[in-house]
């Protein structure tokens, strides 16, 4: 059986050196990200992959909440940034996962529908450059964690529901 724990040691210390933004993007929407602002229509905070929860433990400034889309941590945006969970770390973009023929998994990184609504550096007037090796860094992390089957089917998901999302606000919004 895969240690889901070192899977994600593993994961974290790959993307703690290299970051997706080389300055706090939150001081420029006050922490959008981190806020736990519910809405009948939104979910606010990041989701948690299977045993992440576990893995991050009781941690000042954040809480847990579950609900029929699984489980997700808030931060008030006062997180020590080490120990942000992997959701939080790519924000705002996901791994977009998808299988060929050959069962190889293809990852590339998309931006986040939830980030459409709160995300001044990806739909304000901010210009940032990716880093190439950052988002390799985020392909390599998602390798590592996809080791463990539940993690790649929650990923999987994750993938699918995003994709689900984009196309429903393509109908309703044309974007």
């Amino acid at each position: 059986m895969i240690d889901k724990n070192s899977l994600f040691l593993s994961a974290y210390t790959l993307l703690n050196q290299q970051e997706i933004f080389k300055f706090d993007c939150g001081k420029i929407c006050g922490k959008a990200c981190c806020k736990n602002i519910f809405h009948p229509h939104c979910q606010s905070g990041m989701r948690l992959l299977p045993g992440e929860k576990e893995f991050l433990g009781n941690i000042d400034g954040f809480s847990y909440v579950e609900n029929n889309n699984g489980e997700f941590l808030i931060c008030g945006g006062t997180c020590k940034r080490t120990l942000r969970p992997f959701a939080c770390r790519i924000f705002p973009y996901y791994a977009h996962l998808t299988s060929n023929c050959s069962s190889r998994t293809t990852i590339r990184l998309l931006p986040d529908p939830n980030a459409k609504r709160i995300c001044q550096v990806l739909y304000g007037n901010i210009p940032v450059r990716r880093n190439v090796y950052h988002d390799r860094a985020i392909r390599q992390a998602v390798r590592i964690l996809c080791k463990d089957e539940q993690i790649k089917k929650e990923l999987f998901a994750i993938s699918d529901f995003n994709e689900e999302i984009q196309l429903l606000q393509k109908k309703l919004f044309d974007i």
